[in-house]
């Protein structure tokens, strides 16, 4: 929340006491020049961090000063976003909140104000948010223009987020590039590798996983971990292995100071870890996500609804077959794990429908085999992107193919 008011001190202030920003010297800049530009205008909806106050992520330097987070209240916040865009609306294509997260209160009242503020479809605002959105979160924001997001995903594997202390799993991370599929969300995100003590495994892991995946966004850049000043990395090199920490390579070239200066100026820093070798992996996990950047967008992974069945239309290169009727049990399965489950609780669902456990098992084992459904640990979520568009197979078409598909239990 907003500081109370009163005296300034130590940089925390009362943000719904912050001017509006005024861009009309940039604008009367912009005017005046010959080139044409893509402008996306700034506002700020908070400071700090309130995951990084709990948890703060092991590799991130930023809110070096002050890590505490408070926000704008949402009636000052919405007030704001549309005096910009009320004076700049005409001259931008976006916004992008500069903030480091988005508060989840804001989902109340802040973005469903933001759905009137613009009438054109091609406005878009940036945030960047946790990856635990649920489906209706996503849809909330599309609805606001809110349709490119940083959701701090990072990897595909829940013991290396387990490292990085980001507070979430594999799953939830795939299950959230599935909403942002089908609301129309662009979520922009990084995969990351080079943790000290990763297990190597989990990049063989995830380059397996890719190919499940090809329907949904990839990542926009893969590569090393780096060390930030202010990071957990950086404060205690100890705790993590890390030594030999070396402001990295350009820092060099650019400030001509002696070697301890340059310590003092360098936010981006190199490190040796003893136990670490990412040469065994590396190049092939870049060739994975070149791999999936190929195919996305011209591959499909569909669930169309026909009465109480699904027809399922799969063009990944791992389909098991391009058309696959699902019905009964099958049908009942994918539409639970929309939303990831544990199996207790889809046994349980499945039971009001007169499926035993051992039923409930072997329908799960076959949709995992089909590669329609992830499981990891004892949680499972389905992949498939469920749609209410007319299905393009005839009902006849799906007879057809009936009998080279699932079998009903």
């Amino acid at each position: 929340e907003a500081a109370p008011s009163g005296p300034v001190t130590g940089g925390f202030v009362n943000l719904d006491e912050l001017p509006f920003p005024n861009y009309d010297d940039y604008f009367d800049q912009l005017s005046r020049s010959t080139g044409r530009f893509d402008v996306e205008l700034p506002f700020e909806s908070a400071r700090g961090c309130w995951w990084g106050a709990k948890h703060h992520c092991t590799f991130c330097g930023l809110n070096g000063a002050d890590m505490t987070f408070r926000r704008k209240s949402p009636a000052r916040l919405l007030e704001e976003v549309r005096s910009l865009y009320s004076r700049y609306g005409d001259r931008i294509r976006g916004m992008f909140d500069v903030s480091n997260i988005l508060d989840m209160k804001y989902f109340d009242d802040f973005i469903p104000g933001l759905s009137r503020l613009a009438a054109s479809d091609d406005f878009y605002i940036f945030v960047e948010t946790k990856s635990n959105l649920s489906r209706s979160q996503v849809a909330a924001l599309a609805d606001a223009r809110v349709n490119r997001i940083q959701p701090g995903i990072e990897s595909l594997s829940t013991p290396i987020l387990r490292l990085m202390r980001k507070g979430c799993t594999s799953l939830q991370n795939i299950e959230l590039l599935k909403w942002c599929q089908l609301s129309g969300v662009r979520p922009e995100w990084n995969l990351l590798y080079g943790f000290p003590g990763e297990d190597r495994d989990e990049y063989d892991r995830q380059i397996e996983l890719m190919p499940l995946l090809h329907h949904l966004p990839p990542p926009a850049n893969v590569g090393p971990v780096r060390v930030d000043r202010f990071s957990p990395y950086f404060e205690t090199p100890e705790d993590f292995g890390i030594t030999a920490l070396c402001p990295q390579a350009p820092y060099r070239h650019v400030y001509r100071v002696p070697p301890d200066e340059l310590d003092n100026i360098a936010y981006y820093f190199d490190f040796e870890c003893p136990t670490l070798r990412t040469d065994g992996y590396a190049t092939a996990l870049e060739a994975g996500v070149r791999r999936w950047e190929e195919a996305f967008g011209h591959v499909e992974l569909l669930g169309y609804r026909l009465d109480d069945s699904l027809m399922i239309h799969d063009t990944r290169a791992c389909a098991v077959q391009e058309w696959t009727p699902l019905e009964g049990p099958q049908a009942h399965a994918i539409e639970l794990l929309e939303s990831s489950l544990s199996e207790n609780r889809l046994f349980g669902l499945l039971a009001t429908k007169g499926l035993s456990p051992a039923s409930t098992a072997d329908v799960l084992d076959e949709l995992i085999d089909r590669k329609f459904v992830l499981r990891e640990g004892t949680r499972s979520v389905g992949i498939i992107l469920i749609t209410d568009a007319e299905c393009p197979v005839s009902p006849d078409r799906m007879r057809g193919v009936r009998s080279a598909s699932l079998a009903v239990v």
